[in-house]
């Protein structure tokens, strides 16, 4: 498919999926752009592979620019961030697998809130998800075999529940230590 998607009115984007359950349907940015821009709320997309964005700071393979979007069962790969939001409410991410990406799988910031991250799987990347300047957000049910996978910087109230993190280096950071943290394993006791 074409790379670079805007997606300006409220909709369902689902890919196709074998009777096997591989995911067929492939949006690839060439390694030119982001690959798709929510621009409008209330919007699904579901089952495809997002790969290839720019290898540019600030591009992703979705970047979020709305609220109340869904994001399930994706594979995101080989882009600078997996996902991007910036001033963003109430997303879910949901039974998506990341890897390879430069930067970080997701990165939430500037009062990007009461998003849910959840049943996720990080692999194979510098950072799992980076949330900055943000606050009630649930991260819930994700393994992280990342370098590093979990950075919470100037955020609070966010819950981080059920977690596994096998990770290469550092497996979370919090820090204002104002952010609730219940039920996690972790591979080392460097940090939370």
């Amino acid at each position: 498919y074409i790379p670079h998607f805007f997606v300006d009115q409220k909709v369902t984007i689902r890919g196709e999926v074998s009777p096997s359950g591989k995911l067929l349907t492939v949006l690839d940015g060439a390694y030119k752009y982001t690959v798709l821009t929510l621009l409008e709320d209330e919007c699904t997309i579901k089952d495809l592979i997002i790969q290839n964005s720019s290898p540019d700071p600030g591009h992703a393979g979705i970047l979020v620019l709305s609220d109340e979007n869904t994001i399930e069962n994706c594979i995101i790969r080989n882009s600078y961030d997996g996902i991007r939001k910036k001033t963003v409410k109430h997303n879910k991410v949901d039974s998506c697998v990341f890897y390879n990406n430069s930067n970080t799988d997701i990165r939430m910031e500037f009062v990007a809130d009461s998003n849910v991250i959840q049943n996720n799987v990080f692999q194979s990347g510098p950072l799992g998800i980076h949330i900055e300047e943000c606050e009630k957000n649930r991260i819930k049910a994700n393994l992280f075999s990342t370098v590093d996978g979990l950075e919470l910087t100037r955020s609070i109230d966010t819950d981080i529940n059920a977690n596994d993190f096998v990770c290469d280096n550092l497996n979370a950071q919090d820090d204002t230590g104002m952010n609730n943290w219940k039920h996690n394993g972790y591979s080392d006791y460097d940090a939370y």
